[in-house]
């Protein structure tokens, strides 16, 4: 059988070989190469079950016509392949690695169908050293991913079938009998629904009688396990291996020695020939010693035995040295993760202070522009202040100015004035000489004098009013009921006039002068503690 392998095995290469050689147009030998790859990869798969060493030859050749090729989702269905094999011939820590490259490379390139398959390895691994809880959990996980690609038509519904068989033989080894055949009664329901018309059920059929067989339950178990046996020993599986061990036990238990010792032989024969279960090996071989000793052969039960210690002491030195990273959970996948999310964390934190510096930045340029536009604030203000204190300035330099011209302007109508009055005063006394000495002269010198007193209102009306412009218009604005007489009375009382002064100048009585200054007051509405003139000097 191993020369018809090699053979096969040389056939394959050949033709991969060939297509990559020899292909005559692009897109014909682009869809030939895509061909024979698909049915190597074909080829080697069904190899994993006749010939693990086969299989390894193959997946290694295909491996590296992917990577030159850069083909990621083949490359990882080599390390799955080449996983698959390992774990056959037993070597779980070389397994474990190429499943972890696998689902590195998968979940890289997001490929949820391969994550499925290689999740389901791990979970056999973890399986065969007893690690139930890892098991069940990646079993679990490949039974979600599963589950979800199908919800998007990507996964057949019978893919479930080998995941549903995987946890219930995690169940079975945690003792959990009955809740292991509820999953062997979905994966048939799953595998029966596609298939209906084949026997599709060899190695539930087969797990089911193991189950059995630990609940003493030895008939059902029998004729389960002798169905998938006689299948797996027509099909040349490899699985023949475990029925032929498990028949092997029941034989024993019904004390049929020779044939116990029948199906022991058989398995371990398959098992030399095909390198396969070897995790098995040392069971059997001990099995077999019991069963020579129960028939008397006590020089085979001792070289069985012999070779079955001989064998745990290699698995164990082989235990602790190939796979002792299996034992430690040596999990590359894992701390590569670690490193990930390391970097990560680390790119994070950068990150972080990054955005803080920036934060930082943004916060000192805002300051900045805000300190710039308050000073430009602040200097126009400033600027704004000065120049309205200056213009204050000047207008009040102006007023005061303009107040001073006034008063002088006043002054030197007020000293006219009085002059004038002054002179009146002389040409009265000589007006009064005259009259005791011409009356007649008298009279007519009284009415030039009046004229001239008319006259002399008018300059001195039009003086105050070219010198006090806003006077009267203030002074009409405040109190528009004044007559012009009081409106004069108002312009001598603002010149501090006193009544006797007025009486000269408006040639008038000084009863006529009280009274209209009582009209006055009366009309601006003063109380009797208040003095006319101060108020209208304020107007």
């Amino acid at each position: 059988m191993k020369f018809r392998s090699y053979i096969f095995i040389i056939r394959v290469l050949v033709t991969i070989l060939f297509v990559n050689t020899f292909a005559v147009s692009e897109n014909y030998a682009q869809t030939s190469q895509d061909n024979e790859y698909t049915k190597a990869l074909l080829i080697a798969n069904q190899y994993l079950d006749i010939n693990a060493d086969s299989a390894i030859v193959l997946f290694k050749q295909l491996f590296v016509t992917f990577e030159n090729q850069k083909d990621t989702s083949n490359i990882i269905k080599c390390h799955i392949g080449i996983a698959d094999a390992r774990k056959t011939k037993g070597q779980y820590g070389l397994a474990y690695d190429h499943l972890w490259d696998a689902l590195f490379l998968a979940e890289d390139i997001q490929d949820s169908l391969e994550m499925i398959d290689i999740y389901y390895d791990l979970g056999t691994l973890y399986n065969i050293y007893g690690k139930t809880e890892q098991a069940e959990y990646h079993f679990n996980t490949a039974l979600s991913l599963a589950k979800r690609q199908i919800s998007l038509h990507k996964f057949p519904e019978d893919g479930l079938s080998g995941i549903y068989y995987s946890i219930a033989i995690t169940k079975r080894s945690m003792e959990k009998y009955q809740t292991a055949l509820n999953y062997l009664d979905s994966c048939e329901m799953v595998k029966i629904n596609k298939t209906p018309n084949n026997y599709n059920t060899p190695y539930t059929d087969a797990e089911r009688g193991i189950i059995y067989l630990k609940l003493g339950q030895e008939e059902r178990a029998k004729n389960l396990l002798e169905k998938a046996h006689k299948h797996f020993v027509l099909k040349g599986s490899n699985y023949a291996i475990i029925t032929g061990l498990n028949l092997g036990d029941v034989s024993a238990g019904q004390e049929d020695w020779e044939k116990a010792n029948t199906y022991y032989l058989s398995s371990l024969d398959r098992l030399n020939k095909t390198n396969s279960h070897t995790n098995l090996e040392g069971e059997l071989l001990k099995k077999t010693s019991i069963i020579y000793n129960k028939i008397g052969n006590s020089s085979k039960a001792y070289s069985y035995i012999y070779m079955a210690n001989a064998l745990a002491d290699s698995l164990y030195n082989a235990k602790t040295s190939k796979n002792n990273e299996l034992f430690k959970i040596k999990n590359k996948h894992e701390e590569t993760i670690r490193i990930k999310d390391e970097y990560i964390r680390n790119q994070n934190i950068i990150l972080e202070k990054t955005k803080l510096v920036q934060l930082r930045l943004k916060l000192f340029i805002a300051f900045i522009i805000c300190a710039i536009i308050v000073s430009a604030i602040f200097l126009q203000m400033r600027s704004r202040i000065k120049r309205y204190n200056i213009e204050k300035k000047q207008a009040q330099l102006d007023r005061e100015k303009a107040e001073a011209i006034m008063q002088i302007k006043n002054k030197e109508l007020t000293s006219y004035t009085l002059q004038i009055i002054e002179k009146d005063k002389i040409l009265d006394t000589l007006l009064q000489k005259l009259k005791t000495l011409s009356y007649a002269d008298y009279k007519s010198m009284k009415v030039v004098m009046v004229k001239g007193n008319k006259v002399m209102w008018e300059q001195f009306d039009k003086r105050f009013t070219e010198v006090n412009s806003e006077f009267y218009l203030r002074l009409r604005k405040k109190h528009p009921d004044l007559t012009p007489t009081e409106q004069k009375y108002c312009a001598l009382l603002k010149l501090n006039f006193d009544s006797k002064e007025m009486v000269r100048l408006l040639n008038i009585s000084l009863n006529t002068v009280n009274i209209s200054r009582h009209r006055i007051r009366k009309k601006m509405g003063l109380k009797r503690e208040e003095n006319l003139s101060n108020y209208i000097a304020d107007i």
